[in-house]
């Protein structure tokens, strides 16, 4: 049988080594949203406010 990433790999990396790589992957990319969420509230922050339109 084959996998689509090694790290996916049971019969290398047994049960709790696709588990422990499955959970660090979900840590890791979760955190990696939380600093793009972090970045985007900063920066829009940081940006001027336009002037109000002329009547």
């Amino acid at each position: 049988m084959t996998v689509p990433y090694p790290f996916m790999d049971a019969s290398v990396n047994g049960d709790g080594g696709v588990i422990a790589w499955i959970a660090g992957l979900t840590v890791a990319l979760i955190g990696v949203g939380y600093v793009y969420y972090g970045l985007d509230r900063l920066l829009t922050r940081a940006r001027p406010r336009p002037l109000p339109a002329r009547t």
